[in-house]
């Protein structure tokens, strides 16, 4: 254990710090919100990027828990991407949230104008200078989304990541031949978002075990708190 952590000492001075059990963690008191649709949760998922090509963005209600939309696509960068899946969830829900929280990405630079400019508009009586009506924070901050994506992952695209693999030695799959980068791209986004379209609806109808301790409601189906 010490030959542990005096090598991560060496080799990562910060992320060990992270780690030291007397660290001040980020979220000391827990989280917390006012009801359905004060907070959501905006952030893009790589691990299949480099593998298949297919990226995922995806947007969570931090209150309920409940995935709000969840998209296969080919580049989770894209400025114009955000902006589509935040208004297929505002028409989706039938309205906007009080207030967006994502990542200080790059693909931001039009989707905070535009929320920004829909808030100021269809909800005037919040001080933007108090509720800011997006904000872009670290990763490690933004765990409305960042939490939901390792049991998807673990859950439904690791499979499909593994067919994925075994599909290419079986299908003669040439990684150099445009045709087939652009098939297969398109063929395995089909794939992804079917299992995403799942997730999401599991997701919904699924009950969070009671939790006395923390500050969200728990003990109930996800759709049940976002509606209620």
């Amino acid at each position: 254990r010490d030959f542990i952590t005096d090598f991560l000492r060496t080799y990562n001075p910060e992320g060990a710090a992270a780690r030291n059990p007397v660290t001040k963690k980020v979220h000391p008191h827990g989280l917390s919100s006012a009801g359905p649709n004060e907070e959501w949760g905006l952030d893009r998922h790589e691990k299949l990027l480099l593998s298949m090509r297919v990226g995922v963005y995806g947007g969570t209600d931090k209150y309920s828990r409940l995935e709000l939309g969840l998209w296969a696509c080919p580049n989770p960068r894209d400025p114009n991407l955000p902006i589509a899946m935040w208004l297929r969830m505002v028409k989706e829900v039938g309205g906007i949230p009080v207030t967006v929280t994502c990542d200080k990405g790059t693909e931001l630079g039009k989707l905070i104008p535009l929320v920004t400019e829909i808030r100021a508009k269809y909800q005037p009586y919040l001080p933007e200078e108090r509720i800011p009506a997006i904000t872009a924070t670290k990763s490690i901050k933004n765990i409305t989304r960042e939490r939901s994506w390792r049991p998807l992952y673990e859950t439904e695209l690791s499979n499909v990541a593994h067919e994925y693999q075994i599909g290419l030695v079986e299908s003669g799959y040439h990684p150099n031949d445009e045709f087939h980068q652009t098939l297969s791209c398109w063929v395995w986004a089909q794939i992804v978002q079917v299992r995403l379209d799942e997730h999401r609806k599991a997701n919904a109808y699924h009950v969070v075990r009671k939790q006395a301790k923390i500050l969200l409601p728990s003990s109930a189906r996800r759709i049940d708190m976002y509606r209620r």
